[in-house]
């Protein structure tokens, strides 16, 4: 199906946001949302609060997730669930550029992943979230995204297959090297297990690579150079990242007040070879992924640069989800404003003017 505008995108309750007060959780609501090859799709689904879960400062609720909403929609008829992130309708009626930001970047890294790893007619991998679709013309704009499994916290010091989880964590890194995007946020809440594999999640904070950004959002977790009021998008801040988690899950909680990076002699034996270099802090002092895939006789899960193809962004039907993207939301920013697009210095923003997507 080509894509046009998505119409009210909610029936029937069009204007009134999920849990807006109206009741908002008792019945079913088709949605209505542009996939990212450009389609026009409509869900059938039953919202539902999202469980309450600790923010990295311990507290629970809207804090620590930014200027969006996040609910969870169950599929009517099926088992499938997916994040319903929204633009609150006070921001979105507001026009912060700030929000705007946040609420599009998080959607073009989607595109961007989307596009990178099965325009050549690969599956999406299972080790990313997957950006299902979104739609930036509703009143209070939103998207919908799949996670699998549950985040790693619940895990320390119980994931059964050890190099599995190392190896499966390692190529996630390696798709997100090739796809150009940095996460810069990945902890033990980002990355999920789904008792096979690990998926890394909450794309709210990435980056493509090489692009300037504000310091990541968190110090314990974020590598030296990550911290940096000038940083600059680096897949090694990913790994140090990934190495902090794998210490955390597989040897016992990193603490506040722990020392960071963890000395690699009082770690469990393995998982100090598994990490030698990780944590030097120079980025490019760092061992590659590929090498300590190797170490780990795991090159046959080595996601190489050139996996996905280079001209992904003429491929047609990727840019019609693109273009339609651009279009709708070029369309929603606010007068005045400077466009939400080239906002990028508020909370969301990439701290480096607009990016282009398009070139």
């Amino acid at each position: 199906m080509a894509a046009s505008p998505p119409g009210a995108g909610r029936r029937p309750r069009s204007d009134v946001p999920y849990g807006a007060g109206d009741g908002g959780f008792d019945e079913p609501d088709e949605i209505e949302y542009v996939d990212p090859r450009g389609n026009v799709r409509r869900l059938l689904v039953q919202p539902r609060p999202l469980e309450p879960r600790a923010s990295r400062n311990g507290s629970a609720g809207r804090q620590g997730q930014g200027p969006l909403e996040t609910l969870i929609v169950d599929e009517v008829g099926t088992k499938r669930s997916y994040l319903y992130k929204k633009l609150p309708k006070d921001l979105a009626e507001s026009g912060s550029a700030d929000a705007f930001e946040a609420y599009d970047n998080e959607v073009q890294v989607g595109l961007q992943l989307a596009r990178a790893t099965t325009a050549a007619g690969q599956r999406y991998p299972v080790e990313l979230s997957r950006l299902i679709g979104y739609n930036p013309a509703e009143a209070a704009p939103f998207m919908l995204w799949e996670e699998l499994g549950d985040p790693v916290e619940r895990f320390v010091e119980r994931i059964p297959t050890v190099e599995a989880f190392q190896v499966s964590l390692l190529r996630a890194l390696s798709m997100l090297e090739t796809a150009g995007v940095v996460h810069r946020s990945i902890w033990p809440m980002t990355v999920r297990w789904t008792g096979k594999n690990v998926q890394i999640t909450d794309f709210r904070n990435a980056r493509l690579t090489g692009e300037p950004c504000r310091p990541a959002p968190d110090w314990l977790w974020s590598a030296p150079e990550a911290r940096q009021p000038d940083a600059i998008a680096d897949p090694a801040e990913d790994l140090w990242s990934a190495g902090l988690v794998m210490v955390h899950v597989l040897n016992g909680r990193l603490r506040n007040g722990d020392e960071i990076p963890p000395e690699l002699r009082g770690i469990a034996a393995g998982l100090d070879q598994t990490l030698d270099g990780v944590f030097r802090p120079e980025p490019w002092d760092r061992p590659s992924i590929q090498l300590i895939m190797e170490e780990l006789n795991a090159s046959d899960q080595f996601v190489p640069p050139g996996s996905y193809p280079e001209a992904v962004l003429n491929e047609r039907r990727f840019r019609q989800g693109i273009d339609e993207f651009d279009r709708i939301s070029r369309a929603k920013e606010p007068a005045g404003s400077g466009g939400a697009r080239s906002g990028g210095d508020g909370a969301g923003g990439s701290g480096g003017g607009s990016r282009s997507w398009r070139e």
